[in-house]
């Protein structure tokens, strides 16, 4: 079957099917309600700074949003395009599945959102996810990155990551880097964002990680919507966790009101140029509000 995405009408899907060789696994898979069904591919092989990675970056599993253009009548689609590993792919599509533009991070995302943020009457796309760039040497960084979906044009790479051999975006407008905790460091273990929500006009993004028996400890990061640090609130597990290993001495301090609000004053802006406490967007001289 070809033809455009008519997404109005037919849904297109990431989901991982079976039915190889009719079905790929991956791809963007379109239906269009009546049994008729087409699949869209990427794939692209790439390095990051001298190492080359053996398995091609393919569209997989990710996260898959439908937002209107400046035309109503055509929507685009943003996908994650990803491997096993770090490097991950933030692709826009027209309707017809012709690429539009390709932004590249060392890391991933597991959650993407499509939100007015500041106030513009236009859709901006929130991701939430990590930065993995200096895996070798220190944990991962929780990260949230807010871009233009509309300056996504042709190969780009993070400011924040360079070295895939692309152009700079200029689709950034929001690079933000969550601390991590005294936990982290003695586990030398990283952590991520992966969900936003917005409660009372508040943007609540969810930090976590991975510890012992596979559970997890998570933190809510609360900002307001010009992206200014508001407070941080622990979840009941981590400060179980905090409890134990301060009292078997592997760290120095409990999780209480003046750790969190240090965590709070821990959040880093990427001006462009260098990280900044106060909350400012990429390439902007002054604060966000």
């Amino acid at each position: 079957h070809a033809g455009p995405i008519w997404v109005r009408a037919a849904l297109p899907t990431i989901v991982t099917l079976s039915g190889e060789p009719l079905v790929p696994k991956s791809g963007l898979h379109v239906f269009d309600g009546r049994g008729n069904f087409y699949d869209i591919g990427f794939e692209r092989h790439i390095s990051f700074r001298g190492t080359r990675y053996e398995l091609p970056i393919i569209i997989a599993g990710g996260s898959l949003i439908i937002i209107d253009s400046s035309n109503r009548d055509e929507p685009e689609i943003f996908l994650t395009a990803k491997g096993d590993r770090s490097p991950t792919a933030i692709v826009r599509m027209d309707r017809h599945g012709e690429i539009l533009g390709e932004y590249w991070h060392q890391g991933q995302f597991p959650a993407i959102y499509a939100r007015d943020i500041n106030g513009d009457g236009k859709a901006e796309l929130v991701l939430c996810g990590f930065n993995d760039v200096d895996d070798a040497t220190e944990p991962s960084s929780p990260v949230i990155i807010v871009l233009d979906p509309g300056k996504i044009r042709g190969k780009q790479e993070s400011q924040v990551t360079r070295g895939y051999g692309y152009e700079k975006s200029d689709a950034e407008l929001y690079y933000v880097k969550l601390p991590l905790t005294a936990i982290n460091t003695y586990a030398h273990t990283g952590a991520g964002v992966s969900r936003m929500r917005v409660q009372d006009d508040r943007l609540i993004f969810l930090w976590g990680f991975r510890g012992p028996d596979d559970l997890r400890f998570n933190l809510d990061f609360v900002f307001s919507r010009s992206f200014e640090p508001l407070r941080v609130i622990a979840a009941t597990q981590i400060n179980q966790l905090f409890e134990r290993e301060y009292d078997r001495k592997h760290i120095s301090t409990r999780l209480d009101d003046p750790y969190l609000d240090n965590l709070r004053s821990g959040v880093r802006f990427w001006d462009g140029k260098e990280w900044r406490a106060e909350a400012v967007g990429v390439n902007s001289p002054g604060s966000i509000h």
